[in-house]
Order: structure tokens, then C-alpha cells, then sequence
């Protein structure tokens, strides 16, 4: 119990001394004795080399070598796949992947808002407005205050005529 509250602020990680870096992504334990376990349980005996040792990372070290690894293993699997595109730039494509779609989850949930709120913005930025909103009506007990996404919205407006004003 004493050690766990001394370790809060690391985590134990599994360090390849003949290759020269982290592996097993899965295994980020907050106590050695844990690391040491989910190592023997996904090698077995192999895990007594000496090659395996179990490192003490900083948490914010080890969640960086995790999503690293992640992004390098799966940048392998694709490679293996297309064996003519460089390693490298997988990895670049997979890394500005993950960015993007995280930009876009954040995007998504930060931009709901109400069906007055979307068409005040159409309004206002596009100089446009809808004439009728055919693309909403089919929505069952639909009112000027449902919350829509911007995906939502823009695919419900497509069925919509809209004038320039």
C-alpha cells in the first residue's frame, strides 16, 4: 500500500536492452511485481532473458511510449501489407491520421447546437436561408430547439431549399 502511493507518478514498463526500446504497450503497470506478471503471461519463459527488463517510466513518459508504440505497430501491420510504401512514411500518415480524427471528435462534440443556432450561423457567415425545411419535418415531434451536430445539420439541409440573401 506504502509503495503504491510512492508510485503515482510512474509507471513500470518493459525495455528491450538488445533492440534499445520499449515494448508491449499493453503492459503499463503501476507496480513492478504487475509489469513482471503481464510480461510472464504474454511471452511465458521468455520473459527470464536477460534482454527483458522492467524500467520505471515517468506517467506522462509512458503514456507517450505507449501511443508511440501503438502508432509504430500499427504503421508495421499496414507495411506488411503494402511492402512497396517506406516504413516511414506510414508511420507519418497513421500519426497525421490519428490527429486529424481526434481534431474531429473534438469537433463534433463541441459544435451541437440548436436548429435556430445552425440557421442564425448559415444567416450570418453564408448569407444564406432556408426556405423550407423539408430535410427537418421528417424528424418525429421536430422544433426549433433540437440539437443537431454540424454533420447532422448539414446532411438534414440538404434537403432543404435555401436561397442567398
Amino acid at each position: 500500500m506504502i509503495n503504491d502511493k510512492m508510485n503515482k507518478g510512474y509507471r513500470y514498463m518493459v525495455y528491450n536492452n538488445i533492440k534499445k526500446e520499449y515494448q508491449f504497450p499493453k503492459i503499463c503497470e503501476t507496480t513492478e511485481k504487475g509489469a513482471n506478471t503481464l510480461l510472464f503471461k504474454f511471452i511465458g519463459n521468455d520473459a527470464r532473458k536477460y534482454r527483458f527488463k522492467v524500467v520505471k517510466v515517468e506517467k506522462e513518459k509512458a503514456y507517450q511510449i505507449v501511443k508511440d508504440l501503438k502508432i509504430k505497430y500499427k504503421a508495421e501491420r499496414i507495411h506488411r501489407e503494402i511492402e512497396n510504401i517506406p516504413l516511414q512514411q506510414i508511420i507519418n500518415l497513421v500519426k497525421e491520421n490519428d490527429r486529424l480524427s481526434k481534431h474531429k471528435m473534438q469537433e463534433d462534440t463541441i459544435n451541437i447546437k440548436t436548429y435556430k443556432g445552425w440557421c442564425r450561423e448559415l444567416e450570418e457567415k453564408e448569407h444564406i436561408k432556408i426556405l423550407d425545411e423539408d430535410g427537418f419535418r421528417n424528424i418525429k415531434n421536430f422544433n426549433e430547439n433540437m440539437k443537431f451536430t454540424k454533420q447532422e445539420f448539414a446532411k438534414r439541409l440538404a434537403n432543404c431549399t435555401i436561397i442567398s440573401c
